[in-house]
C-alpha cells in the first residue's frame, strides 16, 4: 500500500504541475494578445534583424536605403521582448504610383477613356479610375509588392563590405545577401486588421456560399487567390464522382455483376477528369484576364531575379546594362549536377520502398504466428505507418534539395526559376508518394494490400499535414510568445536585483548605469544617437516609433523600465509603444514576427495533387488512363465479365478501351476552347486599342520630325 500511495501522490503532484503549467501558458498567451492592442502603424513591409544586432549596422543600412532607394519611408523600432531591431517600411503615394508603373500593374480605365484594364503610367494617371483616392486605387497586396520591390532593388557597392561582415560584389542585391548571412531574419507584409476582419466575416464565417475571390486577390495577391479559386473549383467538381462512387458502394453488392459497375465507374472517372480539366482551363483564363495576369511580357524585357548572378553587358533591345549568364553553364549544371542528384534521390526512394515490402512480409508472417498481447492489426499496420512517415520526411528533404539545386542553376527570370523548381518537386514527390503503390499493384499484384496501403497512406499523410499546417504554426507562435514573455520578465528581474544591490551599496551612478532592456550597444553616453531627429517627431508619434529622452535620469530610467508604471511615457517622448498601465504594449509587427513564415502556395498545390492522384495535370491525365486500365486488367474485373476471353484477347480488349478513352480525352480537349469567347473579345479590343495608339504615336513622331526638318525651323 505504501508504494501505491507514493505512486498515487506522485501522479497527483504531476497532474497539478501539468495543470499549473498549462494555466501559465494560457495566461501568458492571453496576456500577449492583450498587449497586442496597439493600432497598426503606417507600415506595409516589416524587416526583422537578428537578435542583439549592433545598432550601428542597422543605422548603416538605413542610411544606404535612404540614399539609394529614396522612395521608401523608413521607421526604426526596437522590439523589447525579442530584443530585435525592426524597420517599418512604407512609401509615399507618389512613390507607390512610380512602383506601380515599374511593376506594370494593370488598373481600370475611366469609362470615358474606354474602360477595361491597362498598365498604369504616371504620365497618364488622369486616365485611370479612382487614381485620386489613395485608399481605393492600390490594394493591400499591391502596396506590399511595390514596397518589397523597392527594397529588393537595393544594390551594393564594394565599399559596403567594410561596414558589414557580409561580402558584396558590385551591383549585387543587398537584401537577399543579408538574409543568407542571417543579418536579416524576416521580411513580411503587415496585416491590416480592418481588412482582415472584413474578409473573415464574408469568407470564413460564410463557408457555404461562394468564395469572395476578388476580395482574396485584393488582400493576399494573385497567387493565393488562384489557389483558393482552384481549390473551390476542384471541391465542387468532386461532387459528381463522389455521388457516383457512393451510389456504387451502397447499392451494388459485391458479386459477379458488380464488376460491370466497377468498370463503368472507372471509365466515368477518367472522362470526368478530362471535363474537369477543360472547364478549369476556361475558368483560369477568365480569372487571369480579370486579375490582370493575362499578358506574358517578353523575357528580355523582364527584370531579373534579385538573386540572379551574372556579368554586366548591354541589352540589345533597351541598351541598358543587364546581367547575363551563359546558357552552357546552366546546361552543364543541369546535366552533371542536377540530374545525378535527382536520380540518386529516386534510388533512395526505391530502396526505402523495398525495405517496406520486406518489413511488411516479415510482419505478416509474425502476425500469423503471433502469441504476444499486441493485436495482429497493429503489427500489420506498423510497416504502412513507417512508410507514410518516411514519405513525409523525404518530402521535406526533397523540398530542400529542389530549392538548393534550383538556386545553383541560377535562372534569370522568376518564372523560369519556379518552373524548374516545381518540375523537380513534382518528380521527386510523385515517385516518393506513388512508387510503393505502383510496386504493390504491378509487381506484387496484391490489390488487397494496395487498398490497405492506400488508405493508410492517405490517412497518415492527412494527419501529418494537419499537424504541420495547423497545430505546428499555432503551437510555435504560442510557445514563442510564452518564451519571449519569460525572457522579458527574467531581464526585468535581473535589472531589479541590480538596482537593489546598487541601492544597498550606494554605488549607483549616472556614468556606469545601463539597462539590459534597452537596445543593444547603447549606453547613457550615446542615448542621443538612438533618439530620432526632431523633424521626424510628429511622423514617428503617429507610427509608434520608440524614442528616448536624453534628460531622463538613468536610475529613474531603469526603475521605470522594470515597473512599467504610469510614468513610462517620460522615457519615450511622444511614443505610443507604452500604455498607461502596468503592462507594456507591443506593436502588431512584433506580434506577427512570432508567427511561422508562409512561403508560397506552391506547396499547397502539390499537396492537393499528391492526395488526389495528380489528375489535374494535363499530361498525367493520359498516364492515369493507362494506369487505371492496367489495374482493371490485373484486378480480374474484365475476366469476370468476359470469362471466355483468352490472354491475348484480354490485352487487345484493354488496349481498345484505353485508346477509345484517350481519343475521347483528346477530342474534348480539341473541341472545348481553353479561353472563353468573352475573354477573347476583350483581349482583341485591347490589342486594337494598342495598335491605334501606336499609329497615333507614329504619326505624331513623323510630324514632329517633318516640322524639325522644315525650312522655317532653320
Amino acid at each position: 500500500m505504501t508504494i501505491l500511495d507514493e505512486c498515487h501522490k506522485k501522479l497527483a503532484d504531476l497532474q497539478k504541475q501539468v495543470t499549473q503549467t498549462s494555466r501559465n501558458v494560457i495566461n501568458r498567451t492571453q496576456k500577449w494578445r492583450r498587449l497586442s492592442t496597439v493600432p497598426s502603424t503606417d507600415c506595409d513591409v516589416v524587416v526583422i534583424f537578428k537578435t542583439e544586432l549592433s545598432e550601428e549596422i542597422v543605422d548603416w543600412l538605413i542610411k544606404i536605403i535612404k540614399n539609394r532607394v529614396p522612395q521608401l519611408v523608413i521607421h526604426k523600432q526596437f522590439h523589447r521582448t525579442s530584443r530585435q531591431y525592426a524597420l517599418y517600411l512604407t512609401a509615399s503615394y507618389i512613390g507607390l504610383l512610380t512602383g506601380a508603373e515599374e511593376l506594370r500593374i494593370k488598373k481600370s480605365l475611366l469609362p470615358e477613356h474606354g474602360g477595361g484594364l491597362r498598365e498604369f503610367s504616371v504620365d497618364e494617371f488622369s486616365l485611370f479610375d479612382n487614381v485620386m483616392d489613395e485608399k481605393l486605387f492600390l490594394s493591400t497586396s499591391e502596396r506590399s509588392n511595390i514596397v518589397h520591390h523597392f527594397l529588393m532593388s537595393l544594390r551594393a557597392c564594394r565599399e559596403d563590405s567594410d561596414m558589414c561582415s557580409v561580402k558584396f560584389d558590385n551591383d549585387q542585391c543587398m537584401i537577399p545577401s543579408l538574409q543568407s548571412a542571417g543579418v536579416i531574419l524576416q521580411i513580411f507584409p503587415l496585416h491590416e486588421p480592418n481588412e482582415l476582419n472584413k474578409l473573415t466575416s464574408i469568407w470564413i464565417r460564410r463557408w457555404v456560399v461562394l468564395q469572395p475571390l476578388d476580395e482574396i486577390k485584393e488582400y493576399f495577391g494573385t497567387k493565393v487567390a488562384f489557389y483558393f479559386a482552384w481549390l473551390g473549383h476542384y471541391t465542387y467538381s468532386l461532387i459528381f464522382p463522389s455521388v457516383v462512387g457512393l451510389a456504387v458502394w451502397l447499392f451494388v453488392s459485391p458479386n459477379k455483376n458488380s464488376s460491370f459497375y466497377y468498370l463503368l465507374m472507372a471509365i466515368i472517372n477518367l472522362i470526368w477528369t478530362s471535363l474537369y480539366l477543360e472547364h478549369w482551363k476556361r475558368t483560369s483564363s477568365f480569372l487571369a484576364y480579370r486579375w490582370s495576369s493575362w499578358d506574358t511580357p517578353i523575357s528580355l524585357l523582364e527584370e531579373p531575379r534579385p538573386l540572379f548572378k551574372g556579368t554586366l553587358s548591354l541589352c540589345p533591345i533597351t541598351g541598358r546594362p543587364i546581367r547575363t549568364y551563359p546558357k552552357w553553364k546552366r546546361l552543364l549544371i543541369l546535366c552533371f549536377i542536377t540530374t545525378p542528384i535527382v536520380l540518386f534521390s529516386l534510388i533512395i526512394v526505391i530502396y526505402i520502398t523495398l525495405m517496406y515490402v520486406q518489413l511488411q512480409e516479415k510482419m505478416n508472417i509474425y502476425a500469423d504466428n503471433n502469441t504476444s498481447i499486441i493485436p495482429n492489426f497493429i503489427l500489420v499496420t506498423l510497416p504502412k505507418i513507417f512508410l507514410a512517415v518516411s514519405i513525409s520526411i523525404m518530402d521535406f528533404s526533397y523540398k530542400k534539395i529542389a530549392i538548393w539545386l534550383t538556386d545553383f542553376e541560377n535562372h534569370r527570370l522568376e518564372d523560369d526559376y519556379n518552373n524548374h523548381y516545381v518540375v523537380k518537386l513534382i518528380l521527386l514527390q510523385f515517385v516518393n508518394s506513388f512508387y510503393s503503390l505502383f510496386y504493390t499493384a504491378f509487381y506484387l499484384k496484391d490489390l488487397e494490400l494496395l487498398r490497405k496501403q492506400l488508405v493508410t497512406l492517405l490517412l497518415t499523410r492527412q494527419i501529418i499535414d494537419s499537424i504541420r499546417e495547423t497545430f505546428l504554426p499555432l503551437g510555435h507562435s504560442r510557445l514563442r510568445q510564452v518564451w519571449l514573455s519569460l525572457k522579458y520578465e527574467q531581464r526585468c528581474l535581473v535589472e531589479r536585483n541590480k538596482l537593489k544591490s546598487k541601492d544597498n551599496n550606494g554605488s549607483l551612478s549616472t556614468s556606469n548605469s545601463s539597462s539590459s532592456l534597452a537596445p543593444p550597444s547603447k549606453t547613457d553616453s550615446d542615448v542621443d544617437k538612438y533618439s530620432i531627429s526632431p523633424e521626424n517627431n510628429s511622423q514617428c508619434a503617429d507610427n509608434n516609433i520608440t524614442k528616448m529622452n536624453v534628460d531622463v535620469n538613468p536610475e529613474i530610467l531603469i526603475h521605470q523600465r522594470i515597473q512599467t508604471v504610469t510614468e513610462e511615457n517620460k522615457l519615450y517622448h511622444n511614443s505610443k509603444s507604452f500604455d498607461h498601465s502596468e503592462e507594456t504594449r507591443i506593436t502588431p509587427a512584433e506580434r506577427e514576427a512570432t508567427l511561422l513564415r508562409y512561403e508560397d502556395p506552391t506547396d499547397d498545390f502539390l499537396e492537393m495533387f499528391i492526395q488526389f492522384g495528380y489528375l489535374a495535370l494535363d499530361v498525367v491525365s493520359y498516364i492515369a488512363v493507362i494506369v487505371n486500365i492496367a489495374l482493371l486488367g490485373i484486378s480480374g474485373t474484365v475476366q469476370r465479365l468476359f470469362p471466355n476471353l483468352s490472354s491475348s484477347q484480354l490485352i487487345i480488349f484493354l488496349v481498345l478501351i484505353e485508346h477509345a478513352i484517350i481519343i475521347t480525352r483528346a477530342a474534348i480537349s480539341a473541341l472545348v476552347p481553353h479561353t472563353p469567347t468573352s475573354v477573347v473579345l476583350q483581349i482583341a479590343k485591347l490589342e486594337h486599342r494598342r495598335r491605334e495608339a501606336l499609329k497615333i504615336l507614329e504619326r505624331e513622331s513623323m510630324r514632329e520630325h517633318q516640322r524639325q526638318q522644315s525650312p522655317s525651323n532653320i
